[in-house]
């Protein structure tokens, strides 16, 4: 089984449990918004396997300072050591130019193995992640800075709407 046809599958089992979602026009991704939280779900492989890759952002647009940046990731190897079904990961976005602004945003991951994968797998792994985001976000986002993924998103729709 191919990307294109692990994506059909998730999809699949997404309608048949009626959870809402939003595909990508290039159909590679969904989003599903549940509670404040979004979780994204794509395909990767791993080891020759394909797999579902779930994630889940936690905090946008994070400035990294030296301060903020070892906060950040002692707050990651915290909830790593603290949290089951979910890895948190800190992504340095950091351009290459000298001088220019730092950003990072911090993720929660999972990943399955598609080969066998059941509906009732998928579906509490979506939703134990939207769990977890709603359950660590806003604290994040108060320690570090930046911004939750539902602000983040309030904040574009207002810039769309002038």
């Amino acid at each position: 089984m191919g990307p294109s046809e692990t994506m059909d599958m998730v999809v699949g089992m997404l309608d048949r449990n009626e959870i809402e979602f939003q595909r990508r026009p290039d159909g590679d991704e969904v989003r599903v918004l549940l509670g404040t939280a979004a979780v994204f779900i794509g395909t990767g492989v791993w080891d020759g396997q394909e797999i579902v890759v779930i994630h889940s952002p936690l905090v946008l647009d994070l400035q990294l300072t030296p301060e903020t940046t070892a906060s950040a990731h002692f707050w990651v190897n915290q909830r790593n050591r603290e949290t089951r079904f979910a890895r948190f990961v800190l992504v340095d976005t950091r351009p290459d130019e000298p001088g220019a602004t730092t950003t990072a945003f911090i993720n929660a991951e999972h990943e399955l193995l598609s080969a066998d994968l059941q509906a009732s797998e998928l579906i509490n792994a979506v939703e134990e992640m939207a769990a977890i985001a709603d359950a660590v976000d806003e604290e994040a986002v108060a320690l570090l800075g930046g911004k939750t993924y539902a602000a983040a998103s309030e904040e574009e729709a207002e810039i769309e709407q002038e």
